[in-house]
């Protein structure tokens, strides 16, 4: 697994979170994660056979030194900049779900299983929570989720502890 984190939040704390949730997937691990922040949040999965470096850098380069990155597929993870008490999950709760949903993307790609997705001719597109694909990835995340182990749910605990701490004070400094 690659990793890189173009969010705020320090990589330490992110990292075991990732490989966590990759563990429990047991997907190919030849994938890359980008952390990004972003104002919604969620995530996006990319069944490709590489990337550019220059899509991951956190600086756009010139065109010429670009290296091509061979994957299994990558999944970019936007971070919420701010997380507010109404919300029924923690930090890390949410972006371990996020992960989870998909990494379930990348599942079905490795699989290849491949979803009927797209704009029907002369209809409209279909929502969200109604895409065949989409259905698949929230079926993977909450299997994996309701099967967690006692000590896969202690290791996961110790990780979220650390980030929704250090979140919390984050939000008390600001």
């Amino acid at each position: 697994m690659r990793f890189y984190n173009h969010s705020t939040i320090p990589g330490e704390l992110l990292k075991p979170l990732v490989k966590h949730a990759l563990q429990l997937s047991k997907i190919n691990p030849k994938v890359i994660v980008l952390i990004t922040r972003g104002k919604r949040g969620g995530g996006t999965a990319h069944d490709s056979l590489g990337v550019s470096s220059c899509h991951l850098s956190k600086k756009r380069p010139k065109p010429y030194p670009q290296h091509f990155i061979p994957c299994q597929g990558w999944i970019e993870v936007s971070v919420l900049r701010r997380f507010h008490s109404t919300m029924k999950k923690t930090p890390a709760e949410w972006f371990f779900e996020v992960l989870l949903h998909e990494f379930g993307h990348l599942d079905s790609y490795q699989k290849d299983m491949r979803f009927l997705d797209r704009k029907p001719f002369n209809r409209k597109k279909m929502k969200w929570e109604d895409r065949p694909s989409e259905e698949y990835a929230n079926r993977f995340a909450l299997k994996i989720l309701k099967n967690l182990s006692p000590g896969n749910r202690r290791k996961f605990e110790e990780n979220a502890n650390n980030l929704d701490n250090w979140i919390l004070e984050q939000e008390k400094g600001a």
